[in-house]
């Protein structure tokens, strides 16, 4: 079960970047619908056990009742939280701590995905959502490049911004704003 929940990850990113390539230049076509955020987090968690196994992921949830759901394409925002928490847990020891937070803000609603990793400096912050950056600090964990520019297109096709707070050896929060239903 465990490699078929890795296969059908690995599947889906890759249908997820060859369409988002195909729409660069094009307005990107949203299917939304709610999503609820707890628990689909909770099942990227659930996958991202089985392809860490020897991470002992801590997860922490604060998620305000009236932040729960979101109207969201739920193909691509999977994809976008499946990345994020992905790289929180790729990029700390082998205890890591994510933290995730929703709380409503006025006309939009704010999630923030926080980690015990590496962190990033305030140089390399400028350039994680740009296509193929790879930090130097993070030449011995595989990756390409592409997650944190994907992500920022995505929460950009949404109409939402997205924001990072980091230090390095402190962690990372990258918080996601997204309005409401449009």
């Amino acid at each position: 079960e465990g490699k078929l929940r890795v296969k059908r990850l690995s599947d889906s990113i890759e249908r997820m970047l060859s369409e988002i390539k195909l729409n660069e230049k094009k307005h990107t076509i949203l299917q939304r619908e709610h999503y609820n955020l707890e628990t689909k987090c909770r099942n990227i968690i659930n996958e991202l056990q089985v392809i860490y196994p020897n991470k002992n992921i801590t997860t922490i949830f604060e998620i305000e009742r009236d932040a729960s759901t979101v109207y969201v394409d739920p193909f691509y925002f999977n994809n976008c939280l499946r990345n994020l928490l992905d790289n929180a847990v790729k990029y700390s020891d082998d205890n890591p701590v994510l933290s995730i937070v929703a709380r409503r803000e006025k006309n939009s609603t704010a999630i923030s995905v926080t980690d015990t990793g590496k962190g990033i400096s305030s140089k390399e912050q400028r350039l994680v959502f740009t296509s193929f950056f790879r930090s130097s600090r993070t030449a011995s964990v595989a990756g390409h490049g592409i997650g944190l520019s994907t992500v920022k297109q995505i929460i950009t096709a949404h109409g939402g911004k997205i924001k990072l707070k980091s230090e390095p050896e402190q962690g990372s929060t990258f918080i996601l704003i997204l309005p409401d239903k449009q």
